[in-house]
């Protein structure tokens, strides 16, 4: 006995021992702190390809050879893009850190800033070319034999000769990889490179006072650099694409000069190498008076090749010079007809100016344009990656203004003939968003208002209800907006040649035949029996396709092995699980475990799978595995400093709120306890987060919120309760989760010291906290990021980042009002869930940060609860940051509320010294020059 109590004792002391020598968690810390970006890998499973970059500074490219764990490191290499025969990769690089931030104190213009260069990456040499300074690069997407780059020349301090290198306009530098020859191509002004790398279209508009150069269109043979001119003499040339096959082009030209307003263009089209202007300059039939195409019309090739998909648009006339600015008057009209109110159309002007509507030219008759729509508010989507004779329309316009105040999208869904424009109704009014399956034959979509999935088939033109006959709930059973609840699937996934549609309830996933003729429980009811989530995955990316119209097809073949995400709602634990296509008895849980899993990625070819994996202890670090997850190997430890700082864990809590709702949540308890110690408990909350138990957490300076590590390292207990509301009373519901839950916590945890609690939260969050201490004293102090404090004001007010008015918020959004203010009892609705209302109430101190260009939440709601709480003579302080937004951007800025904010906790839970900014104040006149982070004792 007595030795067992030796051994213990021992134990004990060791691991005292091992806390003393830890240390917390300071604002030192951040900058080197790093993390894994932009995962990639050959589809050959050969070759992993990941940055590691700290929070500042410089960054590296990791190349990993899994045959045998060689590494091939890049510094301040990024935006890696591996060629699909999976023998080389392009990487930029950055200048570096130092250079980049001595350009900034300089204040240096962007154009003369430090430039990346490029490297290739060859992975059967395993070696790296490299070339300096360039402004942007392209090459084929199915090898990278030639690269093309426009060189970024150095500044030339003789003055004539930089005169006429701007003259010479931009130098395009083309590289044969395999061979190093080079070739320089001046003037270019956009250029492009077809898949496999054997032809490059180039396209000049020297700058007015280069008298020698004409505008061109010229195609080059890559491997030779042979040139052949498309077209010469016009003033403008751009919107340059290749077909998929590369056999063709298209590119826009005009002769208009005009510097403001819309060029009237006409369209070329390269077949086999032989160029005419299919679409003459000023083309109008079937167009409304006043359409053409423009310099945004940006052409793009169906897959097949044998359409051009363009956009059309109303002319935009050049500026009036009749027209003096200071003689003008500046007034923003407000009309209740508008599509869009003032704010709305100012912040969308310059999208608004450069929108276009989707037609389409049939190459068997290439002198027509067919225009699909010339609705404002119809979204035109091309099927089968525009091979389709048809396109799916879902037009709001008829519905638009109403979206000022109701969530519901409403819509009118059609098919439109691409060869001649008309149209088949689909269904009217409808609450959805619909999507073409990948061969075009079905329509999909989830109707919110009955909370059903249909489906159309476009041949038969019959529409089926898929998921009601399955006697299970599709939508978000626990959703608590007064709105109808969304799917759980928001992307359901199709079978190759449209067999079918996997759709996921809230545990299962169904396979669904589209023409409702059957349907099977895929996962066999695993899910629902064990209370597992599971939701379909596709993990092996495919090489993107220089088009903004369509992308390859992310379908699953019918014989195929299905991944899918698997989290478990009782135990919060993530994993992996997979299950045969063709076979619902195949099902397998491959992982569950106490991790989170992040940015997954699977060989296209191979049985190799790499992803980041960690939880609240362990960093994401970069694992690999096989396809079934049968065994798993770390290859990155990208944060061993780690083992230097004290940390702790995080555990799920339960307890039942005030009304009886049993409730999860997350406590973060700090490492090395010792008997006896009562710690302070901050209390951070948004809507729900307990599904996040697992997930690491990096120290991090602060966007608004408090850094949960930071603080929990430093001796904070940190408590995250999920909150449930109840339509109109979103304050009352917070106080009936929060405020149980931190007494709770209290009572079953002794560590916690119930007299040294705080609150801290932002945005929804931070207008929970403002309310809170307008219910309760029990907080010694809180923390509120750009709070809502009058939820009258703030009813019609405007995000000023979209522009939209914030009614919709309030009546069917994240506030859970679900009322307009003149409804019956509306109002006082509005009043009780404000609390610039009970701000006599308030004992508690606070500190509200609100940015004066904050784009969600208006700037003037912090500044009216802090003005009145001073008038109460309340201790109110208010960080505004200058140009800042919402959450905050600049790094600077970040650092500086990191500090305030844990200032601020300390002196009133640690008693800590007060800071002078807090005692007395920064005057403006020491802006810029005094911090005031100092004690004042």
């Amino acid at each position: 006995m007595k030795r067992k109590l030796l051994t213990l004792g021992l134990c004990l002391a060791t691991c005292l021992m091992a806390y003393a020598q830890k240390k917390p968690l300071d604002h030192t810390v951040y900058d080197g702190w790093k993390s894994i970006a932009n995962t990639q890998m050959t589809s050959d499973g050969r070759y992993l390809l990941y940055e590691v970059n700290p929070q500042e500074g410089n960054g590296q490219l990791v190349v990993r050879r899994l045959s045998d764990g060689s590494e091939l490191l890049l510094p301040r290499g990024y935006k890696a893009n591996i060629a699909t025969n999976n023998r080389t990769a392009c990487v930029l690089i950055k200048a570096p850190y130092a250079e980049i931030r001595n350009a900034r104190k300089r204040k240096v213009k962007k154009d003369k800033m430090p430039k990346d260069s490029l490297a290739i990456i060859n992975f059967d040499e395993w070696t790296i070319s490299k070339y300096e300074r360039i402004k942007s690069y392209k090459t084929g997407i199915d090898n990278n034999d030639v690269v093309a780059y426009i060189h970024s020349r150095k500044p030339n301090k003789n003055k004539k000769k930089a005169a006429r290198e701007r003259l010479d306009g931009d130098v395009l530098v083309v590289v044969n990889t395999l061979t190093g020859k080079q070739t320089e191509v001046k003037n270019v002004s956009e250029y492009a490179i077809n898949a496999d790398a054997s032809s490059m279209t180039v396209l000049v508009n020297p700058d007015k006072k280069n008298k020698k150069l004409k505008s061109s269109a010229t195609v080059y043979d890559l491997p030779t650099m042979t040139m052949s001119v498309l077209s010469q003499g016009k003033k403008y040339y751009g919107g340059a694409r290749y077909s998929v096959d590369g056999s063709k082009i298209v590119f826009l030209a005009s002769t208009d000069t005009i510097t403001t307003g819309n060029k009237h263009c006409s369209l070329f089209y390269v077949n086999n190498g032989l160029s005419s202007e299919i679409i003459p300059q000023g083309y109008s039939r079937n167009l409304p008076n006043g359409w053409g195409l423009n310099e945004n019309s940006a052409p793009e090739f169906s897959q097949d090749g044998q359409r051009v998909l363009i956009g059309v648009a109303p002319y935009i006339a050049p500026d009036d010079p009749k027209i003096v600015e200071a003689e003008t008057a500046q007034v923003d009209i407000w009309n209740y007809r508008d599509w869009q109110i003032q704010p709305q159309q100012k912040v969308n002007v310059a999208n608004a100016k450069r929108k276009t509507y989707l037609s389409v030219i049939n190459l068997s008759d290439s002198n027509q344009i067919v225009p699909l729509t010339t609705a404002m508010w119809d979204r035109e989507t091309v099927m089968n990656q525009g091979n389709s004779e048809r396109a799916l329309s879902q037009d709001k316009t008829k519905y638009y203004i109403q979206s000022q105040w109701d969530d519901d999208e409403f819509k009118d869904i059609s098919l439109v003939n691409v060869n001649t424009g008309k149209r088949i109704s689909i269904a009217e009014k409808v609450n959805a968003m619909a999507m073409s399956s990948p061969d075009g034959k079905y329509v999909l979509w989830y109707n919110l208002s009955d909370s059903a999935y249909y489906c159309y088939n476009v041949a038969s033109g019959k529409t089926v209800n898929l998921t009601r006959q399955t006697g299970v709930n599709f939508y978000d059973e626990t959703d608590d907006h007064p709105n109808f609840p969304p799917p759980y699937d928001t992307d359901p996934l199709w079978t190759n040649a449209d067999q079918s549609v996997l759709i996921s309830d809230r545990y299962d996933v169904w396979k669904f035949n589209p023409d409702g003729n059957g349907f099977q429980n895929l996962t066999n009811g695993n899910g629902r029996k064990s209370n597992i989530q599971l939701r379909h995955r596709v993990y092996d990316r495919h090489a993107p396709r220089l088009s903004k119209l369509w992308t390859d097809k992310n379908v699953v073949d019918e014989n195929a092995l299905l991944y899918m995400t698997a989290f478990d709602e009782t135990t919060k634990k993530n994993g992996f699980a997979t299950v045969r296509v063709n076979d619902n008895n195949s099902y397998r849980l491959n992982v569950l475990d106490t991790f989170s899993y992040v940015n997954v990625y699977k060989a296209g070819a191979a049985d190799v799978v790499a992803y980041q994996k960690g939880n609240f202890s362990n960093a994401y670090n970069m694992h690999v595995s096989d396809a079934a997850f049968a065994y798993e190997k770390c290859v990155s430890d990208i944060n061993p400093q780690m083992k230097q700082y004290l940390w702790g864990h995080a555990q799920l809590v339960h307890w039942k709120a005030y009304d009886g709702t049993p409730l999860d949540g997350l406590l973060y308890v700090p490492e090395g306890i010792e008997p006896g110690t009562k710690l302070p408990m901050m209390i951070y909350f948004y809507e729900k987060r307990s599904e996040t138990l697992y997930n690491h957490i990096d120290p991090r300076p602060s966007r608004s919120t408090v850094n949960l590590a930071f603080y929990c390292s430093r001796g904070y207990v940190v408590f995250v309760p999920d909150i449930v509301y109840k339509v109109g009373h979103p304050g009352e519901s917070a106080y009936n989760c929060i405020v149980s839950g931190a007494k709770a916590m209290c009572s079953q945890f002794n560590f916690i010291d119930s007299t040294r609690m705080a609150i801290q939260g932002q945005s929804w969050g931070g207008y929970q906290t403002a309310y809170l201490v307008t219910r309760t004293n029990m907080f010694c102090a809180a923390g509120a990021g750009a709070p809502v404090s009058n939820m009258t004001s703030a009813y019609g007010g405007i995000r000023w980042g979209s522009g939209v008015c914030r009614q919709m918020q309030y009546e069917h959004g994240q506030s859970r009002i679900g009322a307009t203010l003149w409804d019956k009892g509306g109002l006082d609705l509005y009043l009780e869930n404000s609390p610039l209302f009970g701000a006599n109430r308030v004992e508690t101190p606070l500190l509200i940060m609100h940015n004066d260009n904050d784009g969600a939440v208006p700037w003037y709601q912090g500044i009216e609860y802090f003005m009145a709480l001073r008038r109460l003579g309340k201790p109110v302080w208010m960080l505004q940051y200058n140009r800042e937004e919402h959450n905050l951007v600049e790094r600077r800025n970040c650092k500086d509320l990191s500090i305030r904010l844990q200032q601020f906790f300390d002196y009133y839970m640690k008693g800590a010294p007060e800071p002078a900014w807090m005692k007395y104040g920064v005057p403006a006149t020491r802006k810029g020059q005094y911090l005031g982070t100092e004690h004042t004792e």
